[in-house]
């Protein structure tokens, strides 16, 4: 019985806990039943917003000044893929608005004006300033969204690589100079010294301290331009500075050599950005309609090499014009002359289309597909034949496809096809067409476009640069080797100046200047001899380092390669020389580069001017050098005194370089108030 009733009692309490369990179960089930339950509806509530949601926000009909929508009405009648005439108006009427104080109102115009153009990132960033002020972080979005429109259209990606280049190439030829010019300054007492001293037997007047400045004055009135100005420079100053120094020229040389070497391939961009040429032309299809200036311009191409293009882009244009006949004859000729031209495959299928010839329009939509699988457009186009056909299998598997390859950056690129509620989409020259087109007209350029900007500065093609800077360098080594030992210039080993084999004084067991071995002629006392050297170094120090210092705060950075710190000043002397291409071109940023001067925007002239700023106190926060020699500079058998007594040499100048002197601060009391005596 016991048995049996713990038997019953174990049962019972199973049977609660397996309730429990199920209890638990059945609400955790319930619990998930629910969550699941409410995603789906909010998926549901989303898609349903999004499908009764206009994708851009605006339409046309948004836009309230009757002129504007007038002529962009007219624009997408003539078949234009982006409004960016419409979009500057409607940017413009914008910031009146808010100006006036109603900032809502001037949000709405700011979000059409953004949505009409591909490329025009004025209303992007002003939307983003906007959500800034009211500490909204869709600023963020905005602002990249600006970034990514600055870089969008062919034209405005090329100029902006064109700028980078320039700009780069030139700052770099600056910093050469520069640092060549502050080499010469650093070590012009070097340079002089011979000319000067065969000069001052010669001739007595004009004095020979003047010799440097007329030779400076000569060369710049024969004005042989900054590029022989800088072969010269390397010429000299090679045989005279440090291998650090020699190193950071080196680097120098190979950068601008490179950029010279690959320049003419770079004249690729060229024909993108100029109005003149063919690229830019043709380019025109991909950003306004089939107005008749565009028309135009692109009859008067009358290149037999680029006679495919020039037939295809006036199909194109006569498409959009509605005139199917004329643009069906332009496009049969392309597709004659250039079979690969998938473009004109898919706006020939277009016109079938409109035509009803669904089969014909397939046809060469297909044509295009297989010319280039991944063609959105080509793809799209397909889709939505099929859907005339019936064939929803087909059409599906062909949008998927359309939207894996970019349709949807398609769209974003040609925005007024929204606008047009266009059922097929016409396809123009795309970005790769469009560098092969500048590739092959390129080829028939002869200036280079850095030529045409600096071409009066440098007077020698830039392209010819990369074997005459090395050049240089090679011919300054040659003449150092083949340099007499007279002409081996250097130090006095007690005030710096420079001496030379014919010059120098030996006498006391050290090079000395014909200045200081005077001062100490006929003297026989050691200490007598160290004091007068003494006074001497100090004074000259003194004030060769001033002066030297001075000269050499004429540029950013010149201050760092004075006190040996090469590296860090020719950073500071390249970036000061963006900054002032920055102040002297505006900057380049998306502009071209041949019309230098252009209007210029406050925060622009704030931003370099503060670069230059910073870059001048970096220079002038570096200390003035001071040059802490031994007092005592005469060899030591000198100080060998003949009563026997212990060198004074040994016991002051040979203590470890360590540990402070402290009886040289004493002595130097002493020298000076002996001197003061004397």
């Amino acid at each position: 019985m016991i048995i049996a009733e713990k038997t019953t009692r174990q049962c019972t309490k199973t049977d609660v806990y397996c309730k429990n369990r199920e209890k638990g179960l059945e609400k955790t089930v319930s619990y998930r039943n629910t969550i699941k339950f409410g995603l789906i509806i909010t998926l549901c509530l989303g898609l349903s917003i999004a499908f009764c949601t206009s994708a851009t926000g605006n339409s046309i009909d948004d836009i309230t000044n009757s002129k504007i929508k007038s002529y962009t009405n007219n624009a997408l009648h003539l078949g234009a893929p982006a409004l960016n005439t419409s979009s500057r108006l409607i940017y413009r009427d914008a910031i009146e608005t808010i100006k006036g104080g109603n900032w809502k109102e001037g949000k709405k115009k700011l979000l059409l004006a953004r949505d009409l153009s591909s490329d025009y990132s004025a209303p992007s960033y002003t939307l983003a300033r906007i959500e800034l002020m009211h500490a909204h972080p869709d600023f963020i979005i905005y602002f990249l969204e600006g970034l990514n429109k600055d870089t969008m259209s062919f034209y405005k990606r090329n100029l902006l690589l064109i700028n980078i280049e320039i700009t780069l190439i030139i700052a770099l030829g600056i910093t050469l100079f520069v640092y060549l010019v502050l080499l010469l300054i650093k070590y012009s007492s070097k340079f002089n010294h011979k000319p000067m001293e065969i000069y001052s037997k010669k001739i007595a007047f004009p004095p020979p301290k003047y010799l440097g400045l007329m030779i400076i004055t000569g060369l710049l009135f024969m004005r042989l331009g900054l590029a022989i100005y800088a072969l010269l420079l390397i010429i000299i100053v090679w045989s005279y500075i440090s291998r650090k120094e020699k190193t950071v020229l080196l680097i120098l040389v190979i950068l601008l050599s490179f950029s010279s070497f690959f320049i003419g391939k770079r004249n690729n961009l060229v024909p993108g950005i100029d109005e003149y040429s063919i690229t830019r032309r043709l380019s025109l299809i991909n950003e306004k309609g089939a107005d008749k200036k565009t028309i135009q311009l692109i009859k008067e191409i009358d290149s037999p090499e680029f006679r495919a293009e020039r037939n295809f882009a006036l199909g194109t244009l006569m498409y959009k014009r509605d005139e199917l006949e004329t643009a069906k004859e332009y496009l049969r000729r392309s597709v004659s002359e250039k079979n690969d031209l998938e473009s004109a495959y898919i706006n020939l299928g277009n016109i079938y289309f409109k035509e009803g010839y669904f089969d014909k329009a397939l046809a060469g939509y297909r044509n295009a597909s297989s010319i280039d699988s991944t063609n959105a457009v080509a793809q799209y186009n397909i889709g939505q034949t099929c859907i005339k056909k019936m064939r929803f299998r087909l059409s599906s598997s062909a949008l998927t496809k359309a939207g894996e390859f970019g349709i949807e950056r398609y769209k974003k690129e040609n925005p007024a096809i929204t606008f047009g509620n266009n059922e097929i989409l016409d396809s123009g020259f795309r970005k790769s067409d469009l560098r092969r087109i500048a590739a092959r007209e390129a080829k028939n350029r002869k200036l280079v476009l850095i030529d045409e900007i600096i071409g009066d500065w440098i007077f020698l093609p830039f392209s010819y640069m990369w074997f005459l800077l090395p050049i240089s360098i090679l011919i300054g080594g040659i003449i150092k080797r083949l340099l007499p030992k007279e002409w081996n210039v250097f130090n006095c080993d007690n005030c710096d100046n420079p001496v030379c084999p014919n010059c120098v004084d030996s006498e006391h067991g050290i090079n000395l200047c014909k200045d200081c071995s005077e001062i100490i002629k006929g003297l026989s006392s050691v200490k007598v001899t160290e004091a007068l050297l003494r006074r001497r170094r100090q004074k000259i120090t003194k004030k060769t380092t001033s002066s030297e210092w001075k000269k050499m705060l004429f540029f950013p950075g010149g201050t760092h390669i004075y006190t040996k710190k090469t590296f860090s000043g020719v950073l500071i002397i390249f970036i000061s020389s963006i900054a002032i291409l920055s102040l002297v071109w505006n900057g380049f940023y998306f502009k071209d580069p041949r019309y230098e001067f252009t209007s210029f925007s406050l925060w622009k002239m704030i931003l370099y001017l503060t670069i230059l700023v910073i870059e001048v106190v970096i220079s002038t926060r570096v200390s003035n050098p001071r040059k802490n020699k031994s007092y005592n500079i005469l060899p030591q058998e000198t100080h060998i005194e003949q009563s026997g007594e212990k060198s004074w040499y040994k016991t002051e100048n040979h203590k470890s370089p360590g540990v402070k002197n402290i009886e040289a601060g004493k002595d130097e009391n002493f020298s000076g108030v002996f001197m003061d005596t004397l």
